[in-house]
């Protein structure tokens, strides 16, 4: 992904012909537009790992996996401390 919308690497002085050819979407798919987009991918990562080193109850100390028999669901809790989550993600098409 391109930093900005211009064809040649943005921390580069020279303007050559690189190797590797440039996605023809560059313009308009770069990280200078993705930051100024609240809704970018870019900013959804960064709200995920947010999320992440905010609530240390989702990826620390006790794992239990519920329902591990169920081939169309993924159903845990996570424990830290006084704190408890569920996390829940379906794999099939069907309701669970």
């Amino acid at each position: 992904m391109r930093f900005e919308g211009e064809s040649y690497p943005s921390l580069t002085i020279l303007k050559v012909v690189c190797t590797i050819k440039v996605n023809p979407n560059y313009k308009i798919i770069n990280a200078a537009l993705q930051k100024k987009d609240p809704n970018s991918p870019l900013n959804y990562f960064r709200r995920l790992v947010k999320l992440r080193k905010d609530n240390l109850v989702l990826v620390c100390d006790k794992y239990i996996l519920l329902d591990a028999q169920n081939p169309d669901a993924y159903t845990y809790t996570r424990e830290l401390d006084c704190k408890k989550t569920i996390g829940h993600t379906k794999l099939q098409g069907q309701t669970c």
